[in-house]
């Protein structure tokens, strides 16, 4: 079961074990911010966004793609027309990525789509783990009002309210996104991914806490271990400065507590590297190159999207 970010706290402050609270929740919260990117890097959120053509050749990364980082992001596959049954890709040399005043934008080269096709892009992005206080007005079957929500299809979110919701919505269940982009900023939500859309008895409008999180359940305890390190680092050198004390017992005790959380954090950091399936010093890819060239098993190019001489 997905954590919530409440939940992801009082995880990593188990492992962690700070008795004497040196450590500010204010610095945990960081680390785990800080961890969050360090997972990123090594297994990057795959978020595909579906949209129509507008008649033109230039598409907003700020509007079709909001969760795109730059310098970070890297796009996948960019799919044209979409729902072919034999899917239609476009070739890397037919797009690109285009800066001008007003941000990104992914150029078709060889393409204007129309209203009646759709584009369907699937690009990498940071992990979230946000716990966000809304104001929501929840009708059936489609939950609306929830300015900038940034979340994408598949993304798991929970209600973390204890307050007054509608029949069909259960606060801290799991439910997934199944439709974005209905209207502006609103999305479906179902109780499986990929499922029916839940009907909810009435509507009930409100301030509401929304937790969501796209770390897999399967990668939540490496994470909290990365996050743990960092914070144990942390301990560490606290105690290494603080052990110049004139007291000798005092300056031995912080000594120890010193060593004993750098001990933590190697331990720590070592059990995230041992699950992701990395060593000490791995640095993943920064950039991935994929061939979208494809042709028909007899060599002959496609009927709508020939290859270019090169």
């Amino acid at each position: 079961m997905p954590y919530t970010l409440t939940q992801f706290k009082s995880k990593v402050s188990e492992i962690v074990q700070d008795d004497a609270a040196k450590l500010t929740s204010t610095e945990r919260d960081g680390f785990i911010q800080e961890a969050m990117k360090i997972y990123s890097k090594h297994r990057p959120r795959d978020v595909v966004r579906e949209f129509a053509g507008n008649g033109t050749y230039d598409y907003a990364f700020i509007t079709y793609l909001k969760s795109w980082v730059k310098d970070f992001s890297t796009l996948l596959k960019v799919e044209y027309p979409a729902d072919e049954r034999d899917p239609e890709y476009v070739d890397e040399d037919d797009f690109t990525i285009v800066t001008k005043a007003a941000g990104q934008y992914l150029r078709f080269l060889a393409d204007t789509p129309p209203a009646t096709e759709t584009i369907r892009v699937i690009y990498t992005a940071l992990h979230l783990l946000i716990d966000a206080v809304v104001t929501i007005s929840i009708a059936t079957p489609a939950v609306i009002g929830y300015v900038a929500h940034g979340l994408n299809l598949g993304d798991a979110i929970k209600f973390a309210t204890t307050g007054a919701l509608p029949t069909g919505i259960t606060a801290g269940a799991i439910y997934y996104i199944i439709a974005d982009g209905l209207t502006a900023n609103a999305f479906e939500i179902s109780a499986t991914p990929g499922g029916a859309a839940i009907n909810t008895s009435g509507t009930q409008s409100g301030t509401h806490t929304l937790g969501f999180s796209t770390i897999p359940a399967i990668d939540e305890d490496a994470v909290a271990n990365l996050a743990a390190s960092l914070c144990s680092g942390a301990l560490a050198s606290a105690y290494a400065q603080a052990s110049d004390s004139t007291i000798t017992a005092d300056s031995v005790d912080h000594k120890s507590k010193s060593q004993e959380y750098a001990s933590r954090a190697r331990i720590q950091k070592q059990n995230y590297l041992n699950h992701i399936g990395l060593k000490e010093g791995d640095v993943a890819p920064a950039s991935v190159i994929k061939d979208f060239d494809i042709g028909y098993p007899d060599g002959t190019d496609r009927l709508t999207h020939p290859r270019r001489s090169r």
